[in-house]
């Protein structure tokens, strides 16, 4: 290396650092809907923050000689131990770019990098010297962690070089994402934690991507309710996506199944221009878990769920004085869906690239993995069995007769208005929609 710092010194030094446990466990911070590590890099050690990207097979970090790039950059040129190599472009066509294709420019490189004390010598990664396009990107560096850069030639990946070293047990890593609970979120390097009891495996479709055989879906308690004829979906695991996409055409199936009542559903619609899912609602404001169904996903052998506070967020607008929600998912065009944050937010979610699988494990006690789906809670509403006792009037019948006793008196208010010249109360969401947008 230049500057008189020799190779045999970094490993005197990687020595003193290493790391003997069987995982290291990297907290990750979350702003602008991205998780972010923190390592070091170079030296003198300079602090790099990194985007969790399960899609992108590269290090890469941009440096002093990106125009384009925002602060903070490395500063390669106060590494005395920085190495230059060859010129290199990658291309990366990424979810969560919004569809955007980017080109990464840069050299090969190489440095030590530092995690949690453990020092990595010579360590590859891509100095970024330019981007393009350049327009909303506003990403620092990315610690590219995609199935295919475990067994990438360009050795940039993080958790191989540690494996290699004898730092870690495998080279495994686990996602703990933040949840309502706790704001807490770590990346576990290494051998899952054993904190949360019995993981589910699941095999991957391939050994190109995290990829994982959707066998069925479920609304509720109906199975197969949206699964196509073809029964052949897939599931695309991304730690850098915000939100969930759903196929649009099989959307168009389902979502008026999704809340559980007639009165919540006449209210409900979507717009395709911007693949926005919505309800609408005067009086009370919604409540998530009563007026709509988790949707449940069998990977594997496993069914797992997406709650309503999953997919669905809720507001209120003042000038309206309306209630409404809000999709948290997109709709793509391709019959793939894409499960993010929102997801994997919910469980311990292992990445074993060694075995081909992604293994899951409950988080939270109520946040259960299902083997059958005799065994997943019955969220449809039942029919409750006539007994001899029910002959006599309940409440439930006398409030049902003072709530058409008021709607006919309403009518007949309505039928006076009327006549006199009044305005007609709004019916539908789609009356409230075109009054929201002149209001807008």
């Amino acid at each position: 290396l230049k500057d008189g710092f020799n190779y045999h010194q970094a490993e005197e030094l990687s020595e003193e650092h290493i790391s003997k446990n069987q995982r290291l466990t990297i907290p990750l911070e979350y702003e602008d809907d991205f998780y972010y590590a923190k390592i070091g890099l170079g030296w003198p050690e300079q602090n790099v923050t990194l985007v969790i990207d399960t899609l992108s097979d590269w290090l890469w970090i941009p440096t002093e000689f990106c125009e384009s790039c925002q602060p903070p950059v490395f500063e390669s040129n106060h590494s005395s131990s920085y190495l230059e190599g060859i010129k290199e472009c990658v291309h990366s066509a990424s979810t969560h770019f919004e569809n955007q294709d980017y080109t990464v420019c840069g050299h090969l490189a190489k440095d030590y990098a530092i995690i949690e004390e453990t020092i990595i010598p010579n360590q590859t990664f891509l100095a970024v010297s330019e981007i393009t396009p350049v327009e909303d990107y506003n990403k620092t560096a990315v610690l590219g962690l995609s199935l295919a850069s475990f067994k990438s030639e360009n050795n940039s990946n993080i958790i191989q070089a540690l494996f290699q070293k004898g730092n870690i047990s495998s080279p495994t890593f686990t996602f703990m994402g933040k949840s309502l609970k706790t704001n807490s979120s770590h990346l576990v390097l290494g051998s899952p934690p054993s904190s949360f009891g019995k993981y589910r495996r699941v095999k991957l479709l391939n050994s190109k991507s995290w990829k994982l055989p959707l066998i069925s879906l479920g609304v509720g308690k109906n199975e197969n309710l949206l699964m196509p004829a073809n029964n052949n979906q897939k599931v695309l695991i991304d730690t850098a996506l915000k939100v969930a996409v759903i196929p649009a055409k099989q959307f168009l199936e389902f979502f008026r199944f999704l809340p559980r009542s007639a009165t919540v559903r006449e209210f409900c619609s979507f717009t395709i221009t911007d693949g926005r899912y919505f309800c609408l609602k005067r009086g009370s404001p919604f409540n998530l878990e009563k007026d709509f169904f988790p949707i449940w996903l069998r990977l594997g052998d496993y069914y797992l769920s997406l709650d309503p506070d999953q997919y669905l967020e809720k507001d209120y607008d003042e000038r309206m004085g309306i209630f409404y929600v809000k999709s948290k998912f997109h709709l793509g065009e391709s019959p793939e869906w894409i499960l993010g944050q929102s997801f994997l937010e919910k469980y311990v979610v292992t990445f074993d690239p060694e075995n081909g699988e992604i293994l899951f494990a409950q988080k939270n006690m109520g946040d259960k993995i299902y083997e059958k789906w005799s065994d997943v809670p019955n969220s449809a509403p039942t029919k409750k069995k006539k007994s001899s006792s029910d002959d006599s009037p309940s409440i439930l019948v006398i409030l049902i007769i003072v709530i058409v006793g008021l709607g006919l008196c309403a009518m007949c208010s309505y039928g006076s208005r009327r006549r006199r010249g009044g305005a007609r109360e709004p019916a539908n969401a789609n009356y409230y929609l075109r009054q929201q947008t002149q209001v807008n």
